[in-house]
Formats: structure tokens, sequence, C-alpha cells
């Protein structure tokens, strides 16, 4: 009886190390599902309970759905820590219990919230070079995807009908073949460096596509129908090829300016003397040369920075402005440090074709040049970097 007593104590014992073990894929991934997270935890370093929380490098994959709409909505889905790490949602879905109604302005969110911990995939600080992949985010009170990580990649997800942000990341992100939809805030926003290809965003509740700061690039991308802009990109990131806005209330803004895959030139709506021709453009924008109003049409206009044309016409308004001769010769108003009368520098108006009321760029017909005193006020040419 002893004996039995013993065996059975260890039948337990085993039958405990091995419910509590962490079990893998056939291909080595690590499993997440909703019985380990609820009951037992899924691995190492993972309590029972949301979030699923992943310690330590290597690749893991849902085999399952993960329905968080029973617990509390200030619980996340994932939470991951450790660096190099690849979860693969493996078509599978994590799903809370927020709900929204309507789309692009007239979307509404409930419950919702702006703490990053009620997300279903979060990437802590510490998560360097992560990738969430292949799978639906959805209903989750704050973001589906969020990562203050640098470098996180974020491909082949879907982010829908989230109380705040569809999918949020940080420096160097990249986000991929995903598409973010009716979502309560923005529909994606990143940070610095970040680039952004084949992303659909449509009908949230505020910007469809975010891009903050310097280095980031959007390509390939279609924002339609959001409450805001389609296109809201920093001074220092580029709006690539092949982008499409449709029915976005405010339009896009690039660089305080229009979104083009085009340099951009404009015409100053200030008037500056010869002594601050230099200073008037905006950032990444210079003071333009004569060579390049004379190729004018290789540019795109940028009507919000600008000078727009009096009636309704997003061309230049025709006025003078100051352009660069291409040199530091004798009409630059001293190297563009003179407001004095004495001295001169160069105006640039652009020839009006009566014929067509279009602006005339052929090179056969060339901007009109004259040459004023550095104490006349007037715009300035600015062109982009």
């Amino acid at each position: 009886m002893r004996i039995n007593s013993h065996i059975s104590r260890l039948l337990i014992v085993i039958a405990s190390i091995i419910s509590t073990a962490p079990v893998f894929a056939s291909d080595g991934q690590l499993e997440i599902n909703q019985a380990c997270a609820i009951n037992t935890g899924c691995f190492s370093g993972d309590a029972p309970g949301f979030p699923v929380t992943i310690t330590a490098p290597g690749s893991y994959r849902l085999t399952g759905n993960l329905d968080l709409s029973t617990v509390s909505s200030s619980l996340g889905g994932i939470e991951v820590s450790a660096p190099a790490v690849v979860v693969n949602l493996g078509g599978f879905q994590i799903a809370g219990a927020t709900t929204c109604s309507g789309s692009g302005a007239a979307i509404s969110c409930s419950p919702q919230t702006q703490s990053p911990g009620s997300s279903g995939v979060q990437f802590m600080a510490s998560a360097t070079a992560g990738t969430v992949l292949n799978g639906v985010v959805r209903n989750m009170a704050s973001l589906g995807v969020y990562s203050t990580a640098t470098g996180t990649r974020v491909q082949d997800i879907t982010a829908i009908h989230n109380g705040y942000v569809g999918i949020g990341g940080s420096k160097g992100s990249q986000v991929v073949n995903s598409r973010v939809i009716e979502n309560g805030g923005d529909g994606l926003d990143v940070i610095d460096g970040s680039v952004v290809d084949g992303v659909t965003a449509i009908g949230n509740g505020r910007h469809g596509i975010n891009l903050h700061g310097e280095g980031g690039v959007v390509t390939g991308t279609v924002s339609q129908d959001n409450a805001r802009w389609g296109f809201k990109l920093s001074i220092g990131s580029k709006f690539g090829n092949d982008n499409l806005s449709i029915g976005n209330q405010d339009g896009d803004l690039c660089g305080g300016g229009i979104c083009t895959e085009r340099r951009r030139i404009y015409h100053t709506k200030t008037f500056h003397n010869g002594s601050s021709v230099l200073a008037a453009c905006a950032p990444g924008f210079h003071t333009a040369s004569i060579s390049q109003l004379q190729h004018f049409g290789e540019y795109d206009y940028d009507n919000i920075l600008g000078r727009a044309a009096s009636f309704n016409d997003p061309g230049p308004e025709l006025t003078e402005g100051w352009a660069l001769t291409g040199g530091n010769g004798a009409y630059t108003c001293n190297g563009w440090s003179s407001a004095l009368s004495t001295d001169t520098g160069l105006a640039v108006m652009l020839i009006w074709d009566t014929n067509t009321t279009t602006i005339s760029y052929t090179p056969s017909n060339l901007p009109q040049v004259r040459y004023v005193p550095c104490d006349s006020s007037r715009p300035v040419w600015c062109a982009e970097y």
C-alpha cells in the first residue's frame, strides 16, 4: 500500500510537470493558445492569465484564437520584453471586448483607453527587432499592435475596431502588407526612420497614416475616408511612389505642405528683403535657383506652403520672387546679407500663357527675370532638397 501511495504521488508530480511544460509546434515554435494562457502559462516566464508574457528570444506561434472578451479591458493579449522575438499569429486572431460603430468621423468605440497595456500585442522597449505577423488583432480597448522598441516589423496584420490606434510603432518600424480599419484613433502611427509599404488605412477616427520625425518613407499605401488627414508626414520623411488618398476629411499633409512623390517648389506667402532671403524657406527647402525655375515643370507646386493664384488655380501667384543666380556675384544682394538700395538681387516671375491659362514651363519660354534693389520686399522661390 505504501508503494502504491508513492507511485500515486509520483504520477501527480509528473502530470504537473507535463501540464506546465511548454508545448512546441512541429516546426519548433513555442505554442500560444487560450488554454495555456488562462490555466497554466504557456512557457517559462509566463504566469497563468493575460497577457501572455514572452521573456526569452525565439519564435512563438498561436495555435488558436485568443479571446479576451471576458477579461478586464485593462489587460492585453501578448506582451514581449525580449529582443529578436517572432510572434506568428498563424492566421488566428486576438480579440477583446471593445465594440466600434460607425466609420471615419462618425466612429465611436467603447470601452476605449490610450493605455498601451490594453493592446493586442505589445513590444516593450527592451524587445528590439521583434516581429509580429499573419493574423488579426481586433476589438482591443487601446491599440491593436503597439511597440516602444526599435526596429519592430509588423507584417500581414489586420488591426480592426480597436479603441485607440490600429498599429503604433517606434523608431525604425516596418509595417508591410497590413490593414488598419475603423480604429478609434489613427490607423497607423509610427516615428523616425520607419518604412510603411503596402498598407490600407480606411475609416479610422483620426489620421489614416501618421509618420512622425525624419527618415521615414511611405510607398504603395492607400488611405481612404479617415476622419482627419489621410497621410500626415513630418518634415524629413518621404511620400514615395504609388500612394493613393481618397475621401479623407482634411486631405493630406507632408512636411507642412502637399504630399507628392516628386520634389516640391513654392513661392513664399511672406515678403522679404535681400538680407533675409536665405532664411525664408521652410525646413527641407532652400532658395530656388534660376535654373530650377527654368525646369519648373519637373517639380510639383506646393499650394499649401506657397502663394496660390488668386482664382481657383493651385499654381503659383504671378508675382515676382527672389531667386539665386547660381553664383555669388554682383546680383546676390552682397551674398544675401544686404538690404541696401545700392545692392541688387535677382527677381523672377513665371510667364503666363494667355492661350492655355497655364504657366508655360518650356525652356523656350523662360521665366521673366530682372534685377531689383535689395531693400525691396517680395516673396522668395523655394525648392525642396
